[in-house]
């Protein structure tokens, strides 16, 4: 299974920002999420990114009730669990937020390299692939990780 690069994220440089040495994951649905993390660890691995960051949006209006700490709690460790048995040691970032569009904005540095997963569509693009435009649209380096295979 190839990964296409939408832009060739850098190697390690320590002279580089911190933000610049982070991959940044995006989580979508949880075949995606595993599918990004699997690439994200290959590409730390061989690039030398110093840390792996897994962002988790959670949609909200702005006039939605916040949810209690516990369930949020349990969200955190949901996907740090996902993190760890994809072999990947994550710090996992829950963002609450009205659209997807905010987590790009807000929570993802700039000059870090974005990795998400999900389906793969030539038709019509998935939610997942038009996220991966919308981080690529905002400047970032975004690798693509196709979910097809893993449930």
């Amino acid at each position: 299974m190839e990964t296409p690069v939408t832009e060739a994220p850098r190697p390690f440089d320590a002279s580089l920002p911190a933000a610049s040495r982070q991959l940044q994951v995006i989580a979508t649905t949880d075949a995606g999420t595993r599918a990004a993390l699997l690439e994200a660890r290959h590409l730390a691995r061989r690039l030398r990114f110093a840390d792996i960051v897994l962002i988790v949006p959670r949609i909200a209006s702005s006039t939605a009730s916040l949810e209690a700490p516990e369930t949020e709690a349990a969200t955190i460790e949901k996907y740090r669990g996902l993190a760890s048995v994809s072999g990947v040691d994550a710090t996992v970032r829950l963002c609450v937020c009205e659209t997807v569009r905010d987590v790009v904005r807000w929570m993802v540095p700039r000059g870090c390299t974005v990795v998400l997963g999900g389906q793969r569509r030539w038709w019509w693009p998935t939610p997942e692939q038009r996220i991966a435009d919308l981080v690529k649209r905002s400047g970032h380096s975004t690798v693509f990780a196709e979910a097809s295979g893993l449930r």
